[in-house]
């Protein structure tokens, strides 16, 4: 079941991907066991916290990237405009970029080339700029941890350094709990 978590003035929606409303007909399954979404639910949290230190109002999420659609599975943002459904991953061609070359991007998002989904999105959310890091699990992109900023001037490379450490962070979780199911 999908919860709406609210702590401390922030709201997290909270669900594994086959919980979440999907832009594409086809139901997408269940990749993620429990303590996989605990590391990444962590990792929003971190991310979240290094960012409100500067930008109050920036949201972060977790978008699983499956069968090239992004699935919103944990997020945290103190305006309260959550995502509850995926999009195709081609209509946001920043997150796009980050896939494909495996590297973190910070820029502008507003007023960039975009598919109707995204573009939805971003206009209901208000995100003019971000910070988007690949996390990857066996050599290919798991997701992407990013942060929306409706501040562009609050980004800073001091953040976005941070948040391609809390990436690296994630990355290194999924690496040794998938080591641990191996075990078992």
């Amino acid at each position: 079941m999908m919860n709406l978590l609210r702590q401390s003035g922030e709201f997290v929606i909270k669900g594994p991907p086959n919980e979440l409303e999907s832009a594409r007909a086809a139901p997408i399954e269940a990749t993620a066991f429990e303590p996989e979404l605990a590391i990444l639910e962590r990792g929003v949290r971190l991310a979240f916290q290094l960012a409100a230190a500067s930008d109050p109002s920036a949201r972060t999420v977790y978008l699983r990237l499956l069968r090239n659609t992004l699935v919103p599975v944990f997020q945290i943002d103190p305006q309260e405009t959550l995502v509850r459904r995926a999009w195709p991953l081609t209509d946001h061609p920043f997150l796009v970029e980050v896939v494909e070359s495996k590297e973190p991007r910070m820029g502008a998002i507003a007023g960039g080339p975009m598919g109707p989904h995204a573009r939805e999105i971003q206009n209901r959310t208000g995100v003019l700029s971000g910070i988007a890091v690949p996390v990857t699990y066996k050599g290919s992109v798991h997701g992407i941890l990013a942060l929306g900023s409706r501040h562009p001037e609050l980004l800073s490379d001091d953040l976005f350094q941070a948040l391609i450490h809390v990436g690296q962070l994630l990355t290194a979780a999924l690496a040794a709990g998938g080591s641990a199911r191996r075990e078992t």
